[in-house]
């Protein structure tokens, strides 16, 4: 066993909700996509798609996004299994136990706990540059220090973070639905 640094990407499409594309976009519920596009934003950089265009295309009809009308995936929402975030994060982004599914951004959901209209929040898991232990074939096992978040890069939609410890600093994963995992329909 050695380890060795890497560099994966799983998601190139970046786009932020307050774009003048679509930001000033009038959702059916009143409110813009540049205030409450999150979500939307997120699901467009999974489908590599503009948030413009998921939301008039595909029939987004309101400030919430309907998971079942992406047009090439389908959401699964899990919770944190008994090894932890970092360790679900790594094992579907980076590493997939099951060599069949192919490594994939993962859609993360905090809450920053004020309780507000504006106080939860999409982001995209969209890599990870870090140190890895591998196995004698050259297979990743695991990450060297599993409490190190600032490995894996996130796409933000509204804000500046670009890394998942700078995230995690400001909102906590919401219990029972934080993370939505991307499968090929």
């Amino acid at each position: 066993m050695g380890y060795k640094y890497i560099d994966v990407t799983v998601c190139n499409n970046h786009y932020t909700q307050k774009d003048s594309r679509w930001g000033e976009l009038e959702l059916d519920g009143g409110s813009y996509i540049k205030d409450v596009g999150c979500a939307l934003t997120c699901a467009a950089m999974i489908e590599g798609i503009t948030p413009k265009s998921l939301y008039l295309d595909y029939d987004m009809t309101d400030e919430l996004v309907d998971w079942s009308k992406l047009p090439t995936y389908r959401i699964v929402h899990e919770s944190t299994s008994d090894s932890g975030l970092f360790s679900d994060l790594f094992e579907y982004a980076i590493q997939p136990s099951n060599p069949d599914i192919d490594p994939k951004p993962i859609i993360l959901y905090g809450d920053d706990g004020k309780g507000n209209d504006n106080s939860t929040h999409f982001v995209v898991v969209s890599g990870f540059r870090g140190t890895v232990a591998v196995d004698t074939d050259g297979g990743f096992m695991y990450a060297k220090d599993p409490t190190d978040f600032s490995q894996f890069i996130i796409n933000d939609p509204a804000n500046n973070h670009k890394n998942l410890e700078k995230f995690l600093e400001v909102y906590t994963p919401v219990e029972d639905e934080e993370y939505r995992v991307p499968y090929k329909k």
